[in-house]
């Protein structure tokens, strides 16, 4: 799994294939209720912080809130319905750490439309993150 940057552990070579420590505090996931907005990946976290992040800044062309210390950003999404009605939604994206190898990225709403948000979720689950959701 280094190879894909898997969150480290301290003492490691760094000559090593694995990526150092998160640059970030990485707050640790809890299990508190089953969200379906969430995905769990062995990838490093600066990684999928980066992916988000050149999507919102280069594709969506959005400038996010992100967190200096923590794996933490939050952004606005404005889409179309079909009314040409305009639908706002306000998305964080936190990256938690399950364990020594995986970490969790969690999607919450909050404000907007619920399907909307589903919306988004699936968009980046499935093609900017994609790569990324790769543990269960």
């Amino acid at each position: 799994m280094a190879n894909r940057g898997e969150v480290c552990r301290s003492g490691e070579d760094p000559n090593s294939d694995v990526l150092p420590h998160p640059k970030k505090e990485l707050e640790q996931y809890l299990k508190v209720f089953e969200l379906k907005t969430q995905f769990f990946s062995s990838y490093h976290p600066d990684i999928i912080e980066d992916a988000i992040l050149s999507h919102l800044r280069n594709v969506a062309k959005i400038e996010p809130k992100i967190n200096e210390k923590k794996y933490k950003v939050k952004f606005q999404l404005v889409s179309k319905d079909q009314g040409d009605q305009e639908q706002v939604t306000d998305i964080c994206i936190r990256i938690l750490k399950v364990d020594e190898e995986t970490v969790c990225v969690e999607f919450q709403k909050l404000s907007g439309n619920q399907t909307r948000f589903h919306d988004h979720f699936s968009e980046f689950n499935t093609n900017i993150l994609g790569f990324a959701n790769d543990t269960n």
